[in-house]
């Protein structure tokens, strides 16, 4: 079984899943580019730092079999013109379980309880956003925003599925003297 959960508050027990998952993350959008390890440590820690200070959210898909975390879901909120929108920072789910469909067994606002099924209709990474959204609703906060590179072609599939729409492009130009 899979448990949707918010991190706990310290996250060192969970360091090298959660490593894992940000170079899923990052490398699904920085594909040419090699990331040194020490860049995933930073992270990490900033992510802790964020954590203690409240400064944002997290979500994690914890395996109960062997208590590893195999998806995570990290947002935080921000005004934007006078209005509390959440901005999706990063999600990620291991490899192996990509694709793969799940029955929500039991579903409330802080968290999911989902397994393998053959005809299910979801997938942990629907879950992870589905619980985020709860919570956000629950906080009157009622719009996401997020970027995704372009040739994240699954991560583009399942925003459009989940009916985010595009508003805005962003256009990079590289100068040379």
């Amino acid at each position: 079984m899979i448990k949707i959960i918010s991190a706990p508050t310290n996250l060192t027990t969970h360091k090298n899943d959660i490593k894992i998952l940000m170079k899923l993350s990052y490398n699904a959008s920085f594909r040419d580019i090699c990331i040194p390890e020490s860049f995933f440590d930073e992270k990490f820690d900033a992510l802790q730092n964020y954590l203690n200070n409240k400064q944002c959210q997290l979500l994690l898909a914890k395996n109960t079999t062997d208590n590893h975390i195999i998806g995570l879901c990290h947002f935080f909120i921000k005004d934007d013109f006078n209005q509390k929108i959440a901005h999706l920072n990063q999600i990620a789910v291991l490899e192996e379980f990509q694709g793969k469909r799940f029955e929500c067994i039991n579903k409330n606002g802080g968290g999911a309880d989902i397994m393998l099924s053959n005809n299910a209709n979801t997938s942990i990474a629907r879950e992870l956003i589905y619980t985020m959204e709860q919570q956000l609703l629950q906080s009157g906060i009622n719009k996401i925003d997020l970027f995704v590179s372009i040739d994240n072609l699954k991560a583009l599939q399942l925003y459009k599925n989940l009916d985010f729409k595009e508003q805005r492009k962003l256009m990079i130009k590289d100068i040379y003297e």
